[in-house]
């Protein structure tokens, strides 16, 4: 059974402390199950953007939980993304293309040829780059970065021949000049987690770090610091 967020009570303007708090717990509780695609605020706090499991993203007021806009194509979602600004939402499908929506509903852009998926998809700090994970069939194996002027590719990062290697993560550093690119090695008799640090756009590996860990499970993510000095990683 689905539950779909919107049919769960809205959020009450009430001096009750214990019915807000009721009305707040039930509708956030219907969020959180539903937001397989991720969630994102945009910058100014104004909106929240949370990917449904049925294949849409829904834009929220994010003071008052009111629904102001549906987006998407209806395949399922991995993740989404507020362009710099916010005037723009990218979602990346577990199959399907890269589609790029203003916050009126309309459809800009779609980046193609993706039919297993197009995940993890991110924009640059300052807008001009965009990122996404590509599972050009059933390996997912290769990162990729954009030019968002014209589209054109501006890199392209393969782990090894496919074959064996699944890429869960890709960060791109503040200053642009370097990336990390999170995967798991099963070339061996068992799993292992890789951090891979590379230059961009070259894709020279600059640092390869075995992260300690049940690797079958994967590293969840990594996280540059805002002076690009240090890099957090979350895994098993």
């Amino acid at each position: 059974t689905r539950i779909n967020p919107f049919d769960l009570p809205r959020v009450i303007d009430t001096d009750e402390a214990d019915d807000a708090l009721r009305a707040n717990l039930v509708t956030l509780h219907g969020l959180l199950r539903q937001m397989l695609g991720g969630s994102q605020m945009t910058a100014d706090g104004q909106m929240l953007a949370a990917g449904a499991e049925e294949g849409w993203a829904y834009l929220l007021a994010a003071q008052s939980g009111v629904l102001l806009q549906r987006l998407g194509s209806g395949h399922t979602l991995d993740s989404l993304a507020f362009a710099p600004g916010g005037q723009a939402l990218a979602l990346g499908y577990y199959s399907g293309p890269v589609e790029f929506w203003t916050l009126d509903g309309s459809l800009t852009h779609t980046l193609e040829g993706y039919g297993y998926g197009a995940r993890e998809v991110r924009y640059s700090v300052d807008g001009e780059l965009f990122s996404a994970i590509l599972a050009e069939d059933w390996r997912i194996d290769q990162a990729r970065l954009w030019n968002t002027a014209d589209w054109s590719v501006a890199a392209a990062f393969p782990i090894g021949d496919g074959s064996f290697y699944t890429i869960s993560g890709f960060e791109l550093a503040p200053d642009q000049q370097m990336a990390a690119i999170s995967y798991m090695d099963n070339t061996g008799s068992s799993y292992q987690d890789i951090l891979r640090i590379v230059t961009v756009p070259g894709g020279e590996t600059i640092a390869n770090i075995e992260v300690p860990g049940r690797g079958y499970l994967g590293i969840a993510s990594a996280v540059f610091s805002p002076s690009g000095d240090m890099l957090a990683v979350y895994h098993s």
